[in-house]
């Protein structure tokens, strides 16, 4: 069994979202301000995201209102 590194588990998970939530990468771009080229390497593990683009890319709850 292969291990894998940091930006391919990376990869995977932002490939994985993607489909889950049906986002394009220039969705995705445009949501988390970086370029297209940028995002392409962390999508296809080349590079490795930023921790404040990494906290950007979490899913956001909604939040309920209280009465």
């Amino acid at each position: 069994m292969t291990e894998l590194g940091n930006k391919e588990i990376m990869s995977r998970n932002i490939k994985y979202y993607m489909t889950r939530y049906n986002k394009s990468r220039s969705d995705m771009c445009k949501a988390l301000g970086v370029k297209y080229t940028t995002f392409c390497d962390w999508v296809n593990a080349k590079t490795y995201p930023r921790i404040d683009k990494i906290a950007n890319l979490l899913p956001r709850r909604r939040r309920k209102r209280s009465c």
